[in-house]
């Protein structure tokens, strides 16, 4: 019997078990582009896998989520070791709900309120509505 051949490429493929596909994954920690190369696939191969059959999808989650708290592990390392690298992105993430963000304040000249206006072009839907709306906007003082 002849290997089969792709009706786009007219190239031989090989059809790859679901339980190789796992093994890829996992041996590449979910980096599906690494795991297709190691098959001698393509990455679709791999995404259209996974569509089909939601182990190989779970098995690419899992691979991930482990990935995921690796590196939380090291950065936990680092913030312990004092890096400030590290103790600024703890505090801007996980750190948020005490208020450690990083936010950019646009004023306008010397802090006063910046006025920003809106041209809209002739044949936008119910014109005299969105400009209602417009001035409804500008109006609301429930701040």
């Amino acid at each position: 019997m002849s290997k089969p051949r792709s009706v786009d490429t007219g190239r031989y493929f090989r059809e790859y078990s679901t339980d190789e596909i796992i093994s890829a994954i996992h041996a590449t920690n979910g980096m599906i582009a690494i795991a297709a190369q190691t098959l001698g696939c393509s990455r679709d191969t791999i995404y259209k896998r996974m569509k089909k059959y939601p182990e190989i999808k779970a098995a690419v989650d899992e691979a991930r989520e482990y990935m995921v708290d690796l590196a939380e592990s090291k950065l936990r390392l680092a913030i312990l070791n004092g890096e400030p690298w590290a103790i600024a992105l703890a505090l801007k993430t996980i750190g948020k709900h005490r208020g450690y963000v990083e936010r950019i304040e646009q004023t306008g000249i010397d802090g006063s309120a910046q006025r920003v206006e809106i041209y809209l072009p002739e044949n936008t839907r119910d014109q005299n509505q969105i400009e209602s709306e417009i001035v409804d906007a500008d109006t609301d003082t429930t701040d």
